[in-house]
């Protein structure tokens, strides 16, 4: 049936499409009323793969790929890479909101790689049950992105979002704003090798739950570098570790976060290099601003 509010998202497509970029829209794997009427409205823009939709849009131009409500999956593809590749700088791929939209990475080649510059993830839910690479296989991005995503699991077998860099790699002025991660074996899962950098990433509003080795882990490794990390305003529910920092990550500030741990010890929140300031965040015994040891 349709609804007065797929009605005004479909009058609100046609803001998506403004300047030189382009609008590409996927259709779920099954089709729906809305769909088909979206097709009809925007004829020759509804694609029915992700993987399709990405490798038409420009880089630079601002294109928008938008993924309708629905169950979306892609299949592996017989060259070994990433089925779904977000390849091109400045390419916004939402969803209508992670309630509406999922997107299946049921294989580790079904992830959504990244690798451009000034690109954006929004409004989807990401199932990540069998992505060895992560729901969000990001192995090079600056000015990345994702917001209102959840990476849900429901046996602990991949990542939520999986950084994977190495040689000379940098990931640069990543946002990470108003996520979920439930279920993960870790919510967000940062690989550095090499000199391989992280410089600026900011991780707020999110939630992490029962993650099954760290809600968010290895944030640096041997001769690489994490600078200006924020951890801000996020909540930790039943994970088996929060932070599995490597010794290496450094100068980063964890503030204003929600533990359900009794205290802010070492133990309990897990291994942070000296640089990374702790500061008034809650434990169960109430605000801790004290370095965890």
């Amino acid at each position: 049936m349709f609804s007065q509010t797929d009605a005004e998202y479909l009058e609100r497509l046609k803001y998506l499409e403004t300047g030189a970029g382009k609008l590409f829209i996927v259709a779920p794997s099954s089709a729906s009323y809305f769909s088909e009427l979206v097709a009809q409205s925007y004829p020759g823009r509804v694609v029915n793969s992700l993987s399709r939709a990405l490798d038409l849009c420009s880089s630079g131009r601002g294109d928008t790929v938008l993924m309708l409500p629905g169950d979306h999956t892609e299949s592996s593809p017989a060259d070994g890479a990433n089925s779904a590749r977000m390849t091109k700088d400045a390419v916004t791929l939402m969803g209508f909101g992670p309630h509406r939209t999922t997107y299946t990475a049921d294989d580790s080649l079904n992830s959504i790689a990244v690798n451009a510059d000034g690109c954006t993830v929004s409004g989807l839910r990401i199932d990540c049950d069998h992505a060895a690479n992560g729901g969000l296989y990001v192995t090079g991005a600056d000015g990345l992105l994702v917001e209102n995503c959840w990476f849900i699991e429901t046996d602990p077998e991949g990542y939520g979002i999986h950084f994977d860099l190495e040689g000379t790699e940098t990931v640069a002025n990543v946002m990470i704003r108003g996520c979920r991660f439930v279920d993960n074996v870790n919510g967000i899962l940062v690989d550095t090798e090499d000199t391989a950098n992280i410089v600026g990433m900011t991780i707020e509003d999110c939630e992490f739950h029962h993650a099954a080795t760290a809600a968010i882990s290895d944030l640096g490794s041997t001769g690489s570098a994490c600078l200006d990390i924020l951890i801000k305003g996020c909540s930790f529910l039943d994970n088996a570790k929060i932070f599995d920092f490597d010794v290496f990550a450094n100068q980063g500030m964890i503030t204003q976060c929600a533990f359900d741990v009794a205290t802010a010890s070492a133990a309990n929140i897990g291994d942070l290099n000296a640089a990374t300031l702790f500061i008034s965040n809650y434990t169960l015994a109430g605000v801790s601003t004290a370095q965890p040891a």
